[in-house]
């Protein structure tokens, strides 16, 4: 039984080699942008949770070291770093360590890194100027008398030696960013031109699984500190749960959308192929195919025949499944099988149709509350009819023989005896045979089933 996937492999003189999804096209494309751009650019790329957007930026970043490119790059986990209050330190921690390992004179961004992490914890001091965004300071002389009216007599008083600090603070921030600039230089050679020279990337990972105060202050500070000539910031996100952040720190009747606008230049979205005509190219059977040979799944009675493996790849791409959702079905069909007892003749053989299995490790990823309700016997047919969009699969592919078993499974005894010979003799006989010898417990054997699955949870 094999349970765990192994990391990709990434070689470093052909990082998208094992690529499934065959993104280096994108990845060559993004590169092409930045070199291109004349102007220091903060780039979005968007993909749900769970769609591989930390595999591609691993790859793509050894593209970026390999011997063609060598183009200087940082890679920040924003999740990992998000139990500081303040975002600048990671980013600027980050730059200062690029400069160390690189030679690169990285003394004076030291001093004004903590000039600005002086100023950003004063700004803290009272919790109400901390809802200032950083990006209204353009606007503080306008806004006074406006946050007069809320604001303590204390916050006042700090809010007036922000004012008259003002301009000190522009300089500050405008060195910051000069002294950036020279280090994103640094790597290039004096007698290089414009065409050559390489831009320094900042990757920021995993901004969709920070706390919202925390993913919100991030982009905020990038593009108001960070931001600069030479320096491009490749942005990592779920752009749905980001806008979610945004009304989380600023109120429902924010316009997240255009807010987040402000902030960032070009958006784009990691490419992935759907299932349209025909679901042998999508992405998401690449995906199965992957999985059933990682997880050995053909050496079990049920999946090792066509059949099991095609009801996945029907019902993933029917549903558009994520990735990591894909993952943890694989995950909990390995350990229900994995539980059975083998022997010389392989493991042993299921009585009850692999699809039905199938189907239900789906339902407890994707919907758990109907999950539950199928274990104590009332979630009722139409209600998976319903959430899974049965009506819209084709009867010709073998959905619709996943529809009839837990339609079978499902019925009362009145129902079941009730069904005409007509309808049971064009809804492929076999299955109908199949609930038959079940008899009276053929209403318990999803719950049995269900509570086999439940034995082992993957925590993944």
């Amino acid at each position: 039984m094999k349970l765990i996937l192994p990391t990709p492999d990434i070689p470093d003189e052909a990082p998208f080699k094992y690529c499934l999804f065959e993104r280096k096209p994108f990845g060559d494309a993004l590169i092409n942008l930045i070199q291109n751009s004349e102007d220091e650019l903060i780039i979005s790329l968007d993909a749900k949770w769970g769609e591989g957007k930390t595999t591609f930026i691993k790859m793509w970043q050894g593209l970026l070291n390999c011997e063609q490119n060598k183009i200087p790059n940082i890679y920040i986990n924003a999740f990992e770093n998000d139990f500081n209050d303040d975002p600048f330190i990671p980013i600027a921690g980050a730059i200062i360590d690029y400069a160390k390992n690189a030679n690169l004179n990285h003394t004076g961004i030291l001093d004004k890194a903590k000039g600005i992490g002086t100023l950003l914890s004063s700004l803290a001091a009272n919790y109400t100027i901390q809802k200032i965004s950083f990006n209204t300071i353009d606007d503080l002389d306008d806004m006074k008398e406006k946050i007069t009216e809320v604001l303590s007599d204390t916050a006042i008083n700090v809010l007036e030696e922000r004012l008259t600090s003002y301009s000190g603070e522009k300089e500050l921030i405008k060195s910051f960013k000069e002294i950036l600039t020279k280090i994103s230089e640094g790597n290039n050679s004096k007698g290089d031109n414009e065409e050559n020279k390489k831009p320094l990337i900042i990757i920021i990972d995993e901004l969709d699984r920070c706390k919202p105060s925390y993913a919100v202050a991030l982009i905020e500070k990038v593009k108001h500190i960070f931001s600069t000539k030479n320096v491009f910031f490749i942005l990592v996100m779920h752009k749905e749960q980001l806008i979610e952040a945004l009304k989380c720190v600023y109120g429902q009747g924010l316009d997240a959308s255009t807010y987040l606008q402000k902030f960032i230049h070009i958006e784009t979205t990691l490419p992935k192929k759907q299932a349209e005509s025909n679901i042998s190219y999508s992405d998401i059977t690449k995906y199965c195919d992957h999985l059933y040979k990682s997880h050995a799944l053909n050496k079990y009675q049920g999946l090792n025949q066509p059949r099991g493996l095609d009801d996945i790849k029907n019902i993933a791409n029917h549903l558009g499944l994520s990735l990591r959702q894909m993952e943890k079905i694989f995950i909990l069909l390995t350990l229900y099988f994995g539980s059975f007892p083998n022997n010389e003749n392989g493991f042993q053989r299921q009585t009850t149709p692999s699809s039905l299995i199938v189907l239900l490790t789906v339902i407890k990823i994707t919907e758990p509350i109907l999950y539950s309700g199928l274990a104590n016997k009332t979630t009722t047919y139409d209600a998976i009819y319903e959430e899974y969009r049965f009506s819209e699969m084709e009867k010709n592919n073998s959905t619709f023989y996943i529809q009839k078993i837990i339609y079978y499974a499902l019925l009362s005894d009145s129902e079941f005896s009730g069904l005409v010979a007509d309808d049971i003799n064009s809804n492929k006989t076999g299955i109908h045979q199949w609930a038959e010898r079940l008899g009276s417990n053929r209403k318990n054997i999803i719950p049995s089933i269900i509570s086999k699955i439940n034995t082992f949870t993957p925590s993944v």
